[in-house]
């Protein structure tokens, strides 16, 4: 099978899913029947200021005087993302509060603040997981018995990754198969990111599954280019060629995707590897046109 070079499938999956990692704001906001409602559009959590909070602020303030641009180190990266966890367990006691206390009957309601909470557990696996990759370069460089304490704290964070892990799935699952969740607006993203979890942690089986539940229940989403680039990406991974071409033009289908070009790129070296060379000169020769002087695809050309 002809080989291409693979870094352009990681900056483009990069772009696609860079914003997985962040969530949106939620509101939680007082009626005047004192009943708890929630509206995801403007969420404002209150969080207690600490000596901790206060004294890192400080700090970062002060580092940034006398300077025209911001600039953030690795080690003030991880302060940050090791302060929003506190952040991001007051969310999930703040959510866990409000399932509770909405009734089935609002059942719409009640899947959203499920999928949020379903993404908080899945922010804080992010997290433990990255803590835990972190560590590698340190245990490879040490010895004995330091070596030895560094890998019990990294199988430590991987431990908490995979619990929280657990839990986000349990979530997603939960709003995927209970039928009273079924009209839920957003049932197609939740979807999405449901398998994209499940596929960070390789169960790709049931990934694929809720693909195909996607593609099936959704065929008009936004979502639902991406579904089937997954498929197109995997069946060229696996040499099945005339699946990966299948999936390939789906994406096409799409007018407005941001990933139409991509994926023309990707059916051009399915036709190569097909030995269909003059199909492969004219879908590469559209993608030349079409991205040519464009900083945001320029990958592909490299």
């Amino acid at each position: 099978m002809i080989k291409y070079n693979f870094i352009k499938i990681g900056v483009v999956f990069l772009s696609i899913f860079l914003s997985f990692t962040a969530w949106d704001s939620s509101a939680f906001a007082q009626k005047k029947n004192d009943k708890i409602k929630f509206d995801r559009s403007s969420a404002k959590i209150k969080i207690k200021k600490t000596p901790r909070v206060n004294s890192f602020a400080k700090k970062q303030t002060k580092s940034l005087q006398g300077t025209h641009e911001p600039t953030v180190s690795a080690e003030q990266f991880l302060q940050i993302e090791t302060l929003s966890q506190d952040i991001n367990d007051a969310v999930i006691r703040e959510l866990i509060y409000l399932i509770q206390d909405t009734p089935m009957s609002e059942a719409n309601e009640r899947a959203a603040l499920l999928f949020r909470l379903a993404e908080s557990w899945a922010k804080k696996r992010r997290y433990f997981h990255f803590k835990g990759m972190e560590l590698h370069a340190a245990i490879d460089v040490s010895q004995g018995s330091k070596k030895q304490r560094l890998i019990d704290k990294q199988q430590d964070y991987f431990t908490k990754a995979k619990k929280n892990l657990i839990q986000a799935v349990k979530i997603y699952r939960k709003i995927a198969r209970d039928s009273r969740y079924k009209k839920y607006k957003r049932m197609d993203e939740m979807l999405f990111y449901y398998s994209y979890t499940l596929r960070q942690v390789k169960y790709d089986d049931e990934a694929r599954k809720v693909l195909v539940r996607l593609v099936r229940d959704h065929a008009k989403s936004s979502y639902a280019p991406q579904a089937f680039l997954y498929f197109g990406e995997t069946y060229f991974e696996e040499n099945k060629l005339d699946l990966a071409e299948t999936f390939y033009k789906r994406v096409l289908e799409f007018k407005k995707s941001h990933l139409r070009n991509y994926a023309l790129y990707k059916l051009g070296w399915v036709y190569l590897n097909q030995k269909r060379f003059k199909n492969a000169r004219t879908i590469f020769a559209k993608v030349v046109s079409k991205t040519r002087g464009s900083q945001k695809e320029e990958t592909i050309f490299k």
